[in-house]
C-alpha cells in the first residue's frame, strides 16, 4: 500500500514534502519487512527490534533488483539514461515488494494464529535504557545531519553521485553496462543512493543539492548507530550496547563517512548485520539463519568486494568455537553469500570478453588494463613496507578518531592481548579482535585511504564498552573511569562538530590524498589540530557552490566561459554543467552545455570575448568582477570580465 500511494503523490508537486518522508520510510524500512515475514511468518516468533533489522537490510538489498529492472526496461540509450527514473524505479520496487507480500502472505496463511503481539510499550525496568537509546539515537542524527550541505563534493563522491542518480555505468563513456556491476565496485550503495537521489529530486543530476547526494549515507549512519547497540546487547548486554552504539554515534570516523557518499558506511551497516544473525545463528540453530548471515554477507560484497575480509573472520571463529555449527549451516552461510555475488562474477567475464577489462578489483587481481588508469598493482602502497603501511596506518586512525578517543579504542585491545589466555575462553570479545586484526592486517596488505575502514569502529567500540564495565565493578576505579569516559566522549564530539560541521575555519588541502598510506604522513598532533586533518578535506567548502550561484544570475548562456586548466574538471562538469564528455557520448548532438567555453590555454593563444574563472592567485590585465569566497571567508576563484 505504501508504494502505490508514493507511486500516486510522487507526480504532484505540492506533495513532494511527502513523497520525501513516505519515500524514505518505504526504501529504508517498509519494503523490506515482508521478506521478514517470510523468514519468520508468525508475528512474535523473534523480538521486535531483530524483525527491524532484519527489514531494514532487506529494505536496501530490494533496491538492486528494482534497479537492475528500472535499467532494463528504460533500455541504455542517452534519452533514457538521462531521462526520468523515479516513476520508473519506484515503480519496480513495489512490484517486487508486491511479490514479496503474496509470498509473506502465502507463508502466514499456513500457519495457526499466534498468540497476540506483546505490548509495544516498554516495561518500566526498559524504560530508562529506551530513553538513553533514543538520546544517543539523537546526537547521531545531529552528527549526521547538522550543515550537511556545506562541503561540495569532493573525490568519488561526484562520480558515484553521477552512476547512481542515472544509473550509467561509470563516468568513463563506453562499456554500455547494464549495471549489475560498474566500472568502479560492486554496485549496491549505488542503487541504494538511487532511490534516495530520485525521491528528493528527480529534475536532473544537474539540479541536485549536495545534501541530497549525501542523505542515504546519512540516514544509514544513524541505522548503525541502532544497530550496533542492538549487536552488542545481542552478544554482551545492554550496557555495553548502549555504551558502545554511544561511542559510534560521536566518532568522527564513523559520522564522518555518513556524510560524503561513498560506500563504507553501507559496508558498516552490512558487517554490523552479518555479524547480528551469525550470532543469532550459533544461538537458536536452524538453516534459516544461515541463508540471513548469507544474504547480508552477499549484500556487504554487492556494496564493496573489500568486505571479502569477513570471510576468513566468520570461518576462522566458526571452527575455534562453532562447535554445533554443522556442515549444513555452514554451506547454507557461504553459498547464498556466493549466489548472491555470482551475477557480478558473470557480468565481469562477459565484460571482459566484450571489452578486455573487468571492474577495478578484478582488474588489479589479474593485472589488467582499466580504463580509469589502474593495472594489477594489488596495493596502492606498492614498495612501501608492511611496518610502514602499518605506521601509516595508526597514525590515519588517531587523525581519524582523535588521540584520546584513540587510546579508549586501543587500550583494551592491548590489555585483551597482553592477557591472551584469558581472552581465549570468552568468544565474543575473541571475535572482536579476530575482526580487528584482520581489518588491519588485510588493509595493511592491500593498501588504504582514510575512508577504508570506519567499520573498525564496530568491534573496538564493544571491546572498548566491555573493558568499561568491567574496570566499573572495582569501587574504586569507577568513578575515575566514568569521568575519563565522559571527558572522552565530550572531546570526541568536539572533534567530530570540527571536522565534519563548523563552518568557522577553512583548512589547507595538504592532505588532498586523504591520508592514503605511503603518500602523505599524517603525523599525529594533538594539541595542534583539533579537527581530523584526513577527513576536513573531503569536508571543505571550496566555493564551488557559490561560484555556481552567482553565475547562474549574472552569465547567459550566449556568455563564454573561460576556464582556469588547473581546475577540477569533475566539478566544473557538476556545478557548471559543462565538457561533460559522457553526457555528450550518449546524447550526441541532443547534449547542449550551459554555457559556451573554451580553457585558458586555448584563450592566452586565441583572446576572446568573455569571463575568465581562475584560482584565486592569478591575475591579469581585465577588469576584476568578483573573487568567489568559500564559507570561511577565503578566496578560492577570480572572475576576470574580458570585453572586445
Amino acid at each position: 500500500m505504501a508504494g502505490i500511494i508514493l507511486l500516486v503523490i510522487s507526480e504532484i508537486e505540492i506533495l513532494y514534502p511527502a513523497r520525501w518522508i513516505l519515500g524514505m520510510i518505504f526504501v529504508f524500512s517498509l519494503s523490506g519487512y515482508p521478506m521478514s515475514v517470510v523468514f519468520f511468518p508468525i508475528r512474535n516468533s523473534i523480538d521486535k527490534s531483530e524483525r527491524l533489522l532484519m527489514s531494514v537490510g532487506f529494505s536496501l538489498l530490494l533496491t538492486y533488483p528494482a534497479g537492475l529492472i528500472t535499467v532494463l526496461l528504460e533500455g541504455k540509450s542517452g534519452e533514457a539514461i538521462y531521462g526520468p527514473h523515479l516513476m520508473h524505479s519506484l515503480g519496480a520496487l513495489t512490484g517486487l515488494v508486491f511479490a514479496t507480500i503474496v509470498i509473506a502472505w502465502m507463508r502466514r496463511s499456513k500457519i495457526h494464529p499466534a498468540s497476540s503481539s506483546s505490548s509495544l510499550m516498554p516495561s518500566a525496568s526498559s524504560l530508562l535504557p529506551s530513553v538513553i537509546l533514543l538520546f544517543v539515537i539523537l546526537i547521531s542524527i545531529f552528527f549526521n545531519f547538522a550543515n550537511l550541505n556545506r562541503a561540495d563534493l569532493h573525490g568519488d563522491e561526484y562520480d558515484m553521485g553521477y552512476v547512481a542518480y542515472d544509473l550509467i555505468d561509470g563516468t568513463v563513456a563506453g562499456r554500455n553496462g547494464f549495471m549489475l556491476s560498474t566500472m568502479g565496485h560492486t554496485p549496491l550503495a549505488m542503487f541504494i543512493n538511487h532511490f534516495s537521489m530520485q525521491i528528493l529530486e528527480n529534475e536532473g543530476f544537474q539540479n541536485i543539492q549536495d545534501w541530497m547526494i549525501r542523505f542515504a549515507c546519512a540516514i544509514t549512519g544513524v541505522l548503525c548507530v541502532l544497530a550496533l547497540y542492538m549487536l552488542g546487547k545481542e552478544i554482551f548486554n545492554e550496557k555495553i550496547g548502549l555504551l558502545a552504539a554511544l561511542l559510534l554515534a560521536v566518532s568522527n570516523y564513523h559520522v564522518w563517512t555518513s556524510r560524503i557518499f561513498l560506500r563504507e558506511v553501507f559496508m558498516t551497516f552490512f558487517i554490523i548485520l552479518t555479524i547480528f544473525f551469525l550470532f543469532r545463528l550459533l544461538k537458536n540453530g536452524g538453516v534459516k539463519y544461515a541463508i540471513i548471515t548469507g544474504i547480508f554477507f552477499g549484500a556487504l560484497l554487492l556494496t564493496k568486494m573489500t568486505g571479502i575480509f569477513l570471510a576468513p573472520v566468520l570461518f576462522l571463529w566458526i571452527i575455534l568455537y562453532g562447535k554445533e555449527f554443522k556442515i549444513k549451516k555452514n554451506l547454507a552461510l557461504f553459498t547464498t553469500a556466493f549466489l548472491m555475488f555470482l551475477p557480478v562474477i558473470i557480468y565481469n567475464i562477459g565484460g571482459y570478453v566484450m571489452t578486455g577489462y573487468m571492474d577495478i578489483f578484478f582488474s588489479r587481481i589479474f593485472g589488467l588494463y582499466h580504463p580509469y588508469g589502474y593495472t594489477g598493482d594489488r596495493s596502492h602502497t606498492a614498495g612501501v613496507s608492511l611496518y610502514s603501511d602499518l605506521k601509516g596506518i595508526f597514525e590515519l586512525l588517531i587523525d581519524q578518531y582523535s588521540i584520546w578517543l584513540f587510546a579508549l579504542f586501543f587500550a583494551p585491545i592491548a590489555y585483551a592481548l597482553a592477557r591472551i589466555k584469558k581472552t581465549l575462553k570468552e568468544p565474543n570479545i575473541v571475535f572482536q579482535m579476530l575482526l580487528t586484526i584482520t581489518i588491519l592486517g588485510f588493509f595493511a596488505l592491500s593498501g588504504v585511504r582514510a575512508y577504508y575502514m570506519p567499520f573498525l569502529t564496530v568491534p573496538l567500540a564493544l571491546v572498548a564498552s566491555c573493558f568499561l564495565i568491567q574496570v566499573c565493578k572495582n569501587k574504586y576505579l569507577k568513578i575515575p573511569t566514568v569521568l575519563i569516559f565522559a571527558t572522552t566522549i565530550f572531546y570526541a564530539s568536539f572533534y567530530t562538530y570540527n571536522t565534519n560541521i563548523s563552518s568557522a575555519y577553512a583548512v589547507d588541502s595538504k592532505w588532498n590524498d586523504s591520508g592514503r598510506t605511503g603518500y602523505v604522513e599524517l603525523v599525529p598532533q594533538p594539541l595542534t589540530y583539533h579537527y581530523s586533518r584526513s577527513a576536513r578535506v573531503w569536508s571543505e567548502n571550496r566555493g564551488w557552490k557559490n561560484l555556481e550561484i552567482f553565475l547562474s544570475g549574472n552569465i547567459t548562456r550566449e556568455d563564454l566561459l573561460i576556464i582556469d586548466d588547473d581546475l577540477d574538471s569533475q566539478m566544473i562538469n557538476q556545478y557548471l554543467d559543462i565538457n561533460e564528455y559522457t553526457k555528450e557520448f550518449y546524447l550526441g548532438s541532443a547534449y547542449i552545455e550551459r554555457y559556451e567555453n573554451i580553457f585558458l590555454s586555448e584563450f592566452l593563444v586565441d583572446p576572446q570575448a568573455g569571463y575568465i574563472i581562475t584560482v584565486a592567485e592569478k591575475t591579469f590585465d581585465y577588469e576584476l568582477i568578483t573573487t568567489i569566497n568559500d564559507i570561511a571567508g577565503n578566496p578560492r576563484f577570480n572572475i576576470y570580465e574580458v570585453s572586445d
